[in-house]
């Protein structure tokens, strides 16, 4: 391994593309369950019965 091979930290480059990797994929999961939760409620919501304010 030679010194083009690392970044400012001393760490290899390979590290940095990992990290980022891992990073895209915590938050493409996070962005799915956020979407799975929303449809939940977009299932449920007409099933929900409708409270009127009393007049």
């Amino acid at each position: 391994m030679n010194d083009d091979d690392m970044n400012l930290e001393g760490r290899p480059d390979s590290w940095v593309r990992d990290h980022l990797a891992n990073e895209r994929t915590y938050l493409a999961w996070l962005r799915t369950g956020f979407t799975l939760i929303g449809l939940g409620f977009v299932a449920v919501r007409p099933r929900l019965p409708r409270v009127r304010p009393p007049r």
